[in-house]
């Protein structure tokens, strides 16, 4: 894959492991070589700068590693200048400290070694990493490194420096550091993005000792090619997309299969390249599944698929204080007609959600759920917690507008249609009230007042919580 990226202005060349993961890239100034273990974790990273030779009358353009990265593990990085600690809360990176050695236990294995060491190692890194090059950029590759245990490791068996520098991460609500600071509070770093990741403030003062790599989402952005390592995948903020295909697409096919959190990255956050999953409705059957608490305490994410597995539509609301989402005018064709504080349950919201998916009718009218602290809107007393309400009947014009069933305007069969899935979504009781003619829709029950608006209430809907369910950081 060949591909011209705008940070640096370069032709690039990148090569892919059969799992679909980034292992090798090069352009006429850099080359860089990645190693991933076993559960697909990047644990090596070899860079490094390019010359050009001669070879039979033909200058070629050949990749120099003599850098190198070692992730011993999410709490551990090593290269050339020494290690670096990382500190977590519940996922989410707080500080990270530089050592100063006394390491213990450097002479232990994990797991024994069997025949010579060095020939193992050659083989499986060296060996791989020329193969790589050979294979699929068709060009020789010189490795220069260190040997990080001799070099490093060893010598950190005793203390080399006599404390070690602590540098702490401010992050925004999506996990982005937004400026670091040392032991003192003093500020070391200032990083601004734009909303798809792209640096647009990048300021480095006082100590020139730490400036971090773990910048939007607080993912590793890797200097010598501008992409961020998510795990899964890697991202280009530049052009605001995935590099590789998303591994779960087929459950989206409404998105492109390289689009970054449904294309809305003011809100969502994606810590892996995998799923954006909040609440997952199907419309075949009503049932409701939670899949992860992706928003956490200020918004929702819920995604409309069938008994299929496929995906229909992604939807991303806010959330207040009390954990309700205004239904306000104009999002995604919801419709309250200028009535302000309509807060429904994020549950209520998934099941009316799953309604508007069901029946495909683009003029329901919703009012009077709650307040936004939950309590019930005068003079109603019944309309509390956001998952009782109001929804206007549907007229045979499609326009919205107010309608009683005394209208010759009052579509029986799409009302009909429409309480059916609401009693599928969860409201198990919805009153109504006869016509002149003694008709009352279907799945209703008659009660005085409402004849101009079905109230929904006695929500119960069938919802479950995914044996995948994943907690991301807040």
């Amino acid at each position: 894959m060949k591909l011209k990226t705008s940070t640096y202005n370069q032709l690039q060349t990148l090569c892919w492991t059969e799992d679909n993961r980034l292992q090798a890239v090069k352009d006429d100034k850099m080359g860089v070589y990645y190693n991933y273990d076993a559960t697909g974790e990047r644990n090596l990273k070899l860079t490094g700068g390019t010359i050009d030779l001669t070879q039979n009358g033909t200058t070629i353009n050949i990749p120099i590693l003599d850098q190198q990265t070692l992730y011993a593990s999410a709490l551990v990085t090593v290269n050339d200048k020494g290690y670096t600690k990382h500190y977590f809360e519940e996922g989410k990176r707080i500080c990270s400290k530089i050592g100063s050695g006394e390491l213990q236990d450097i002479w232990t294995l994990s797991t024994p070694i069997e025949g010579d060491y060095q020939n193992i190692h050659d083989h499986r890194s060296i060996g791989g990493v020329i193969k790589i090059f050979d294979i699929c950029m068709k060009l020789p590759v010189e490795i220069k490194n260190k040997d990080l245990f001799k070099e490093i490791i060893l010598p950190y068996e005793s203390q080399v420096n006599s404390s070690e520098p602590v540098f702490y991460y401010h992050s925004d609500h999506l996990g982005s550091a937004s400026y670091i600071t040392d032991s003192s509070g003093i500020q070391t770093q200032q990083l601004v993005y734009l909303p798809f990741g792209e640096d647009w403030v990048d300021k480095k003062y006082n100590n020139p000792q730490f400036q971090t790599p773990y910048k939007f989402n607080g993912k590793e952005k890797d200097q010598e090619t501008g992409y961020n390592n998510y795990g899964a995948r890697y991202y280009y903020d530049w052009a605001s997309i995935w590099l590789s295909v998303d591994p779960m697409s087929d459950k989206y096919p409404h998105l492109t299969s390289y689009n970054y959190c449904a294309n809305n990255p003011i809100m969502l956050v994606d810590p892996d390249g995998r799923n954006i999953d909040e609440f997952r409705i199907n419309i075949d059957n009503g049932k409701i599944e939670e899949v992860s608490n992706a928003g956490g305490k200020e918004f929702d994410v819920f995604n409309i698929t069938n008994n299929k597995g496929e995906a229909i539509n992604t939807y991303v609301f806010d959330k207040n204080d009390k954990g309700l989402i205004n239904m306000e005018d104009n999002q995604y064709g919801i419709n309250t007609h200028g009535q302000s504080g309509i807060y429904m349950n994020p549950k209520a919201v998934a099941a009316i959600l799953g309604v508007l998916n069901d029946v495909g009718f683009n003029d329901i009218s919703l009012g009077n759920f709650s307040k936004s602290d939950g309590t019930s809107p005068s003079p109603s007393v019944s309309h509390k917690n956001g998952k009782n309400g109001d929804i206007r009947p549907l007229r045979t014009d499609y326009s919205g507008k107010p309608c009683t069933v005394y209208d010759s305007k009052f579509d029986k069969n799409r009302n009909t249609k429409l309480v059916s899935s609401l009693n599928k979504f969860g409201w198990k009781s919805i009153l109504s009230h006869y016509d002149k003619k003694g008709y009352i829709t279907k799945g209703t029950i008659d009660f005085k007042n409402h004849a101009d608006h079905f109230h929904i209430q006695g929500f119960n809907p069938n919802v479950s919580r995914s044996k995948n369910y994943t907690i991301w950081p807040d």
